[in-house]
């Protein structure tokens, strides 16, 4: 390696330094244009947003609405974990001391995050993304508004450069936003003339940069988790469908086994003479028995979860016998459990009474025959029950009746 020594040769060095250091374009009228809409849209939108979430949220008890425990805390975890909050936004929130949190250091992305989870912000009419119409004065549309403007002043960011007429129709339309968001105007009107020096304009531009590009961000992962949990939902939808097919092939051929056991039962009890029926019968009541304790003593309000099911003697609510005629109600409810009370099947079984239960679609029709049938198959006798004892109980749902079967 050679070495050169010399005052020549280290100023040589210096001018070749000093002559390869980048240098920012000079400003141009178009320029400063786009320049003062970033910073209208950065410093202005930042205000209003941060004026709009003091209004939820004080900034005097900050602190105590984003401490642990709290349902906002739970929120911004869940965003956190979902990437929608990154880490920088996520040490804003909570600082050392966390008592030291105040929304001045919040930039915009993280304030329309926090407006839109924290404070119930619902999208406008025409959505976050697209234009309110000029009716809409509310808070959602003038904050959809401002970021519809920012992405017409970002359409120019390649060139950086705006005309004058784009530019009045730009600061017109954001400025009315902004003062509708509580913006003062007067510091509006200041910031169309202040000066600005290259360092400041390009400072603006970048700022208006990562702010889209922020979003866009969220965007993405909004995106990407929508796509992963509708995978998610068409997999137990598949799922469900197999637990359903399974569950619907179990009732059937638990139904199919039962009518077997009744039908079988009720034609050998035909064939047979009376001592030899006894034995023979008793044995396939106590299949449908056991049949009825497994299917007729719970509820399973969600068939796809098998695990949520709900024991029927703990939610079941006795009826009450209800007359049209109103007047005779109570005498006609005496009547009737006299006359159930007295009723002997196994006496005279030519005369036996017979009850129409009505009622609309969810009265809870079906549940109480499933009470009577599960009750009935456990031995147990309610206080208050009006039904006589039974050697059987036959729960027939006409479901289940095929057309060409025989009763």
């Amino acid at each position: 390696m050679s070495y050169l020594y010399g005052m020549d040769y280290v100023t040589c060095i210096l001018i070749t330094v000093m002559a390869s250091a980048p240098t920012l374009a000079p400003s141009t009228k178009e320029t400063t244009n786009y320049a003062r809409l970033c910073r209208l849209l950065v410093d202005g939108g930042t205000k209003a947003l941060r004026y709009i979430f003091d209004k939820f949220h004080s900034p005097a008890n900050l602190f105590t609405v984003l401490k642990a425990g709290s349902p906002e805390h739970s929120t911004l975890q869940s965003l956190k974990k979902k990437r929608i909050i990154n880490a920088t936004q996520w040490g804003k929130l909570y600082p050392s001391p966390p008592s030291s949190v105040t929304s001045e250091d919040f930039d915009i992305t993280l304030l329309m995050v926090l407006l839109r989870n924290m404070c119930g912000l619902a999208a406008p009419a025409t959505g976050w993304d697209s234009l309110p119409s000029a009716s809409d004065t509310s808070f959602e549309a003038n904050i959809a508004r401002v970021k519809y403007y920012r992405n017409s002043v970002y359409g120019h960011a390649e060139q950086a450069s705006v005309d004058d007429p784009t530019f009045n129709l730009l600061w017109k339309d954001i400025s009315a936003a902004l003062v509708a968001l509580g913006v003062d105007a007067a510091a509006i009107t200041k910031l169309k003339t202040e000066a600005m020096d290259p360092d400041l304009e390009k400072h603006y531009r970048e700022l208006l940069k990562e702010w889209k590009k922020d979003e866009d961000n969220i965007k993405d992962q909004l995106n990407r988790m929508e796509v992963k949990l509708r995978e998610q939902m068409k997999s137990e939808m598949g799922n469900m469908s197999e637990k359903l097919g399974a569950m619907r092939n179990s009732v059937t051929e638990d139904g199919d086994r039962t009518r077997k056991h009744i039908s079988e039962a009720l034609k050998t009890f035909v064939s047979l003479t009376k001592v030899e029926a006894v034995g023979v019968v008793d044995e396939h009541i106590e299949i449908i028995r056991q049949n009825y304790k497994r299917h007729e003593g719970w509820l399973a309000p969600f068939p796809w979860c098998e695990d949520f099911q709900f024991q029927l003697s703990d939610i079941y609510t006795r009826l009450r016998m209800v007359s049209r005629e109103k007047k005779r109600e109570q005498q006609r409810r005496k009547e009737l459990l006299k006359r159930l009370k007295s009723s002997n099947p196994t006496k005279n079984a030519n005369n036996l009474e017979k009850i129409l239960i009505e009622g609309k679609p969810g009265m809870g029709k079906t549940t109480y025959c499933n009470k009577v049938a599960y009750d009935w198959a456990i031995n147990i006798k309610n206080e208050g029950d009006c039904f006589p004892e039974f050697k059987l109980v036959l729960l027939l749902k006409c479901r289940d009746v095929e057309i060409e079967s025989d009763l």
